[in-house]
């Protein structure tokens, strides 16, 4: 009997050194997505999962605390993990702005997936959110989805449609200009879409981007080397492509916003040119963590909107919709005369 309860209070402190071990490492982890270089390759992965990799210790520690009715190790375990989820989200709570009436346009940002789940709940998702102009990434003119293009400019008339290369934005408003801007210093093709509306007595320039992720299909049957390496040269090639676009969105000053799926979350080193020049529409009035994919169960907060010049926030949310594995990102864009 007491070689049993020996037995038994060694594996329990084994079991306790694990997920102590687990909540420290994935703490390191999630800190380091954050605060260190995410264009290497373990920077690269701990800021694409960081939320998920916070769910690893309540995992260890919930099944053994319900075998042995451990309560207080139960509760410490949720509040300790509920601490960690909540910073791994970077919560957001709004802060108060200028009280002043300037325009105002509503702008998405949705990665569409090429309309996978049919055109129809797509086109009801934007017609629900009602926005003045839509930054779609994942559709295009051409191939294979230019069946669902043409079904998609049906299911919306009152929206004039412009596409790059996979990157269409949709209108409702006057467009004073529009343009692709390809990025040709690349060994890949690249663009964005930039459009300049009108509401009233206020313009504003919307740039429509969509970063390069990981793609697994390219690496199946790859050594393992090549693999982690390409996480790291991921996050270059996101970091260079934003120096090019940033100075597009900049400007002269004048009032523009950055939208799309960025593949990255906010804080991460290859948006430093972002965080540097622009300011985080969800920072500003966003509410919780503006997590936006997977759709189902969102754990990754990488698509955004970014404001530049004359401009602010006055309300930010996510559109629950499962038409992709994206949900949509909305921002109501106060905008100087």
């Amino acid at each position: 009997m007491t070689e049993r309860k020996q037995g038994s209070k060694r594996f329990d402190q084994l079991w306790t050194g694990l997920v102590l071990l687990a909540f420290l490492s994935v703490s390191f982890l999630v800190y380091y997505g954050y605060s260190g270089d995410d264009t290497t390759s373990l920077g690269f992965v701990a800021n694409s999962l960081h939320s998920a990799l916070c769910l690893i210790p309540l995992a260890l520690a919930l099944p053994f605390a319900l075998a042995r009715r451990n309560w207080k190790r139960l509760a410490l375990s949720i509040l300790l993990q509920t601490g960690l989820f909540v910073y791994a989200g970077q919560w957001h709570f709004p802060r108060s702005t200028a009280a002043s009436e300037p325009g105002q346009i509503r702008v998405m940002s949705y990665n569409v997936q090429h309309c996978w789940a049919g055109v129809e709940k797509v086109a009801a998702t934007i017609r629900r959110c009602d926005p003045d102009i839509v930054c779609m990434q994942e559709l295009d003119w051409r191939g294979e989805d230019a069946a669902t293009y043409n079904a998609l400019r049906k299911a919306l008339p009152e929206y004039r449609f412009y596409c790059s290369n996979g990157r269409t934005t949709a209108t409702r408003l006057p467009i004073e200009w529009q343009r692709e801007v390809w990025l040709t210093e690349f060994s890949f093709s690249w663009s964005c879409v930039e459009t300049k509306v009108r509401k009233g007595g206020a313009t504003l320039r919307v740039v429509n981007m969509h970063m390069p992720s990981f793609r697994t299909d390219v690496m199946l049957g790859r050594p393992l080397h090549q693999l982690w390496r390409r996480f790291g040269e991921v996050g270059t090639e996101q970091a260079c492509l934003l120096r090019k676009v940033v100075p597009i969105a900049k400007g002269h000053g004048d009032p523009a916003v950055l939208a799309g799926d960025m593949n990255r979350s906010p804080s991460g080193q290859s948006l430093r040119e972002l965080q540097r020049w622009g300011r985080d529409a969800w920072a500003e009035r966003g509410i919780g963590p503006g997590w936006t994919m997977p759709s189902r169960t969102p754990l990754q907060r990488i698509d955004h909107v970014w404001l530049f010049g004359r401009t602010g926030c006055a309300t930010a949310f996510v559109e629950s919709s499962g038409a992709s594995d994206h949900n949509p990102l909305v921002v109501d864009v106060l905008v100087d005369k």
